[in-house]
């Protein structure tokens, strides 16, 4: 249109024709600059929705749950007992069975395993109490190098353990892969004397969270009239890395641990034999070592795992055992299962 009515006016033609020359080499700029602009912003969503599919290929939701095992006589006599293993589902709040197993180990335990859909456990196999897959009454053997198992946990796609070798009298930590072949060994040394005890995970950081104490110096500490114990090493493993960093050390006997990246709970008492009333949980900010007490409402005894805001503790209140809660937020508690009279809750675990 401007061209055609440039072409009316002859006095003017020629500086129209360049005006008409120089708009549309402006209009013809900003079409280039608007699809450039287009095609930039469709590169760059496309980048960030490529990245963003990468980031979720790479990392999946984390469902982290409790298995617990429970055990029991089978019948009046007290001869036999099983144990039982339930699954609580922190997202729903729901506690189910996945199966019984027969308990013939030193020590009890069982693992339901949300990759396999199967139940481990240990059991006496002739020589040292071994672990074992249970699947629809069938028992598959997976390990022979063990004499006593404390504890098998789910890490993503490895698995973490607890246990002692045939040869060896301390309890150590095993990382399994996710075919639960031919263990590595955390503390590689055959010489060391690090008994491991307490155990959590940090499921959002894929790490797990252990306690360890020096058995010859515990020994030592056993034979002094004071109730004192061995000083105990709390460390982070990280189970993509491998590497171990001790993150905190007390003086102080350490029944059960928890914790995330910012902060560590352990619940503690001056040795091995003190009454639970002396158990106490500390808070530990982590940037800068400094604890203090938190006050519950029930005795932390054994294992603690933290999800979120919420501690999960087995311990005792009003002689009533159980596995407590604790939202470290709002300070409120509750019960999500209680012991009853003829069985025993062993331990829990958190798993991913």
């Amino acid at each position: 249109m401007l061209g055609e009515k440039s072409i009316n006016y002859s006095n003017i033609k020629r500086h129209a024709s360049l005006n008409i020359h120089i708009k549309r080499m402006m209009y013809f700029e900003k079409i280039v600059a608007t699809v450039l602009t287009i095609s930039l912003s469709l590169l760059c969503f496309g980048c960030e929705k490529s990245q963003q599919n990468e980031n979720a290929l790479q990392s999946p939701e984390i469902k982290p749950y409790l298995s617990i095992t429970e055990t029991y006589y089978t019948d009046e006599t007290e001869s036999d007992m099983n144990s039982r293993c339930f699954t609580y589902d922190i997202e729903s709040d729901k506690i189910s069975e996945k199966g019984v197993v027969p308990y013939t180990s030193a020590y009890p335990f069982t693992l339901y395993s949300s990759d396999k859909n199967d139940i481990f456990y240990t059991a006496y196999s002739g020589k040292g109490d071994q672990i074992y897959l249970y699947n629809n009454g069938n028992a598959q053997k997976k390990t022979d190098i063990f004499s006593g198992v404390n504890y098998v946990i789910q890490c993503g796609n490895q698995y973490f353990a607890v246990a002692k070798l045939l040869e060896h009298y301390s309890t150590e930590p095993f990382i399994f892969d996710k075919k639960f072949k031919t263990p590595q060994r955390v503390f590689p040394d055959k010489k060391d004397d690090r008994i491991t005890w307490s155990v959590s995970t940090i499921p959002q950081d894929d790490k797990v969270l252990f306690s360890y104490y020096s058995d010859k110096i515990s020994r030592k500490c056993d034979n002094t009239k004071e109730d004192d114990s061995a000083p105990s090493d709390i460390a982070l493993l990280d189970m993509k890395t491998k590497k171990i960093d001790v993150i905190y050390t007390t003086n102080q006997y350490v029944w059960a641990i928890a914790g995330n990246d910012k902060k560590l709970y352990f619940c503690c008492s001056p040795s091995g034999t003190s009454d639970k009333t002396e158990n106490k949980l500390y808070e530990v900010d982590l940037s800068t070592k400094q604890s203090f007490e938190i006050k519950v409402p029930f005795y932390i005894t054994e294992e603690m795992a933290l999800w979120k805001n919420t501690l999960y503790c087995l311990g005792e209140q009003n002689d009533v055992r159980g596995i407590y809660t604790y939202n470290i937020k709002t300070k409120n508690t509750s019960v999500i299962l209680k012991e009853n009279k003829n069985e025993y809750i062993n331990g829990f675990t958190l798993n991913y």
